[in-house]
């Protein structure tokens, strides 16, 4: 009977043993997840906020917590000037003074001092509240395809970028593409409704430059900032 016992004893102390071992083994993941974002709304035509005078307004921008994020950094981009600017915090909630009658383009990344990925949110656009108009022009398109500075494939690719706009449906929207060589200079390649555009015959190893021209139904005009990309 006593050596039952301790053969009984013995056994389950090497089950603790190895279930302990089996704990030891478990890897937390501390990886900072994506930020939500809450305010102000995408594609907003007019964010309430404080009126500070003719020329600047306040605008409150908020996101959900994200797990294991310690900073957050709130990247904003001025779409008429081009003109960029990023905040950090550890808050989830920030208020800026803006120009008033402007649209804007922002997104947040998340991190922490354990990671060095920064997840990226979805990217927003918004209007600032401005003097009353009667419409609002269209918010200059995001080019998708090539990005920046790209090294494509040829002789053929498919153009690509995505348009928006406070009043006009997105299907509505008209587009032109250039497309050139010289920097300064660009033909128009098409004019469409699609948010792509085919190129061919494309010359290998040559620098392109291109841009996206949205045009709303009621005849307002925006233009992207002009991108580059080479063929391989």
């Amino acid at each position: 009977m006593v050596r039952t016992t301790l053969i009984f004893c013995f056994a389950a102390l090497l089950w603790a043993c190895s279930k302990g071992g089996d704990d030891e083994g478990v890897s937390i993941d501390t990886t900072p997840a994506a930020a939500q974002l809450l305010l102000p709304e995408d594609g907003a035509p007019c964010e309430p906020g404080a009126i500070i005078d003719n020329s600047f307004c306040e605008v409150d921008f908020e996101w959900k917590s994200a797990k294991n994020a310690e900073t957050y950094t709130l990247y904003l981009t001025d779409e008429l000037s081009r003109d960029a600017y990023s905040f950090n915090t550890t808050d989830t909630r920030m208020t800026l003074t803006l120009k008033r009658g402007t649209p804007y383009r922002w997104y947040v990344e998340t991190s922490n001092k354990e990671h060095l990925s920064t997840p990226k949110s979805a990217v927003w656009v918004f209007y600032t509240q401005g003097k009353q108009v009667s419409n609002y022009a269209p918010f200059p398109a995001t080019l998708v395809f090539p990005e920046m500075g790209q090294v494509v494939d040829g002789p053929s690719l498919t153009l690509q970028w995505e348009g928006r706009d406070v009043e006009t449906p997105t299907a509505d929207l008209n587009y032109e593409v250039f497309l050139g060589l010289d920097a300064s200079e660009q033909p128009r390649l098409i004019a469409t409704k699609e948010q792509e555009a085919v190129v061919n015959n494309l010359v290998q190893d040559t620098v392109y430059y291109w841009k996206v021209r949205t045009q709303d139904a009621n005849n307002q005009f925006s233009e992207t900032v002009l991108h580059q990309f080479r063929v391989n």
